[in-house]
């Protein structure tokens, strides 16, 4: 009995939820891979992109861009940032401090794990009129990638709380529109191509399935 024990122990970690984790990790991964390889080899406005652009950009005008402006700011470090320390703060008040260990790291290499593909792949930005001051490489698209982590670390936050289960449920819905807003957000200032939000998406869905992965085993060597 005693020796069938460790086995037992490591199948223990394998529940809906990791398992759930694995597929949405292998999933995102292939996308990805298809994205990237597309991003290669078509560097430039492609048929997709374009189609995206004009679709986002039909109504566009003066008012429309100023609140498209506000939506793409939330996905600023300048917003972000502060964001995170206050979520941190209250973890740590919470006496959760691992959890809040957690959100600061992931969303640090998320955002370096941004900066080492854009030098990787070193896709020009759309040669359109940029209506957001930007700067380096357009893939993935960085907005989006930090708004897809924020969001999807909130839920998780939420989700592991003891807040009711319809709250948690309106919460995730809000933040993933949230997240979306700000990736169309970047397409219709013309400093990202769809397939650069894409790209953030299905990378930030690898990333955090990967980390939710590794939280998962930490729990179950009583690491954490």
């Amino acid at each position: 009995m005693e020796k069938n024990a460790p086995a037992k122990s490591w199948l223990a970690l394998f529940t809906l939820e990791f398992m759930l984790a694995v597929l949405l990790l292998l999933l995102s991964a292939s996308v990805f891979g298809f994205i990237a390889h597309y991003c290669i080899t078509v560097r430039d406005q492609n048929n997709f992109d374009h189609r995206i652009y004009i679709l986002l950009t039909q109504h566009a005008g003066p008012a429309l861009t100023r609140q498209v402006q506000r939506i793409t700011f939330l996905g600023s470090g300048t917003v972000l940032a502060p964001a995170y320390l206050l979520i941190a703060l209250i973890l740590l008040l919470q006496k959760r401090k691992q959890l809040a260990a957690a959100l600061i790291a992931i969303a640090g290499s998320s955002m370096l794990l941004n900066v080492i593909l854009k030098n990787i792949y070193q896709r020009s930005r759309p040669a359109l009129a940029h209506l957001d001051a930007v700067q380096g490489y357009s893939f993935p698209s960085g907005h989006s990638m930090g708004a897809f982590t924020f969001c999807g670390l909130i839920i998780f936050v939420i989700w592991k709380s003891r807040v009711p289960r319809w709250l948690q449920l309106i919460s995730a819905i809000l933040l993933s529109l949230l997240a979306i807003l700000i990736g169309c957000s970047r397409i219709y200032l013309g400093v990202h191509f769809a397939s650069d939000v894409l790209a953030g998406f299905f990378v930030t869905v690898l990333w955090l399935s990967l980390c939710f992965m590794l939280w998962q085993l930490a729990k179950h060597r009583h690491w954490v």
